[in-house]
């Protein structure tokens, strides 16, 4: 039988090495927060000035084809809805006041006009941002999802009374005279889901690349075969495939 003592020689304690691994974690959460933010402020800079403004009259197409990409591959690493949420309203307190820049020349009601719109989108940035953080976990449509959402959420903020269609992700695109024929024909919102694809693709891509990139085998070839990544001052013999031979 096994009796239990109060002493506290008995109870488990933090040692040196749980602590570091505690503090390690801790760290680890934290770079990867501030990672997150940092790519959510990114788009949030990127997006303006993707569209017409006072340096690109026109906008920028080519811009306008990765802006918000930084902000779905954000989304698509977040692992909770409350990291997604912070990062969406990051998103929009940044993007909104630069978007919309000269709402803060109105003098006496700047406060009103330009913090007013910030306020708002920011709000609803938590509960949108929610919602594209759930089309964003991993899945072969992935990159539809995230555009066929975010063309409706375009569409939502483009009616109604209390409508503001500026700063949509099809702007950027004035000068593409082939792509603004289809404007001609289907109205606005397709070639709002083509920019929105195009940014997710390339957030997938970046996603695909990443995990290559910590994955043990240099290729498709290598993972089918076994063939394992060469680490200095490891042998052939480490190899799946050297294994299987001698096998």
């Amino acid at each position: 039988m096994v009796h239990l003592s109060k002493a506290a020689g008995d109870f488990p304690r933090i040692g040196g090495g749980n602590r570091r691994l505690l503090f390690s974690h801790k760290t680890r959460y934290a770079f990867s927060m501030l990672y997150f933010m940092t790519l959510s402020i990114l788009s949030g800079v990127l997006l303006p000035l993707a569209l017409p403004n006072e340096l690109f009259s026109f906008g920028f197409p080519l811009l306008g084809c990765v802006c918000l990409a930084p902000y779905f591959f954000a989304l698509a690493r977040c692992q909770t809805w409350k990291k997604a949420a912070l990062c969406s309203v990051l998103f929009a307190l940044v993007s909104t006041p630069l978007g919309s820049f000269w709402l803060a020349f109105f003098k006496d009601f700047a406060f009103l006009t330009i913090g007013s719109v910030t306020l708002a989108y920011s709000v609803l940035f938590i509960g949108y941002g929610t919602v594209l953080w759930r089309f964003s976990r991993p899945g072969l449509w992935r990159p539809f999802l995230i555009a066929a959402f975010w063309t409706f959420y375009e569409f939502i903020k483009s009616t109604g009374y209390f409508a503001y269609p500026w700063g949509l992700i099809a702007y950027p695109i004035n000068t593409l005279l082939p792509l603004l024929q289809i404007a001609d024909i289907a109205g606005l919102w397709p070639l709002s889901f083509l920019m929105a694809f195009i940014n997710a693709l390339v957030s997938e891509s970046l996603i695909r690349l990443r995990a290559c990139s910590k994955s043990p085998y240099n290729s498709e070839f290598g993972r089918i075969c076994g063939v394992k990544r060469r680490k200095p001052g490891f042998s052939l013999q480490s190899f799946g495939c050297a294994k299987r031979i001698s096998a």
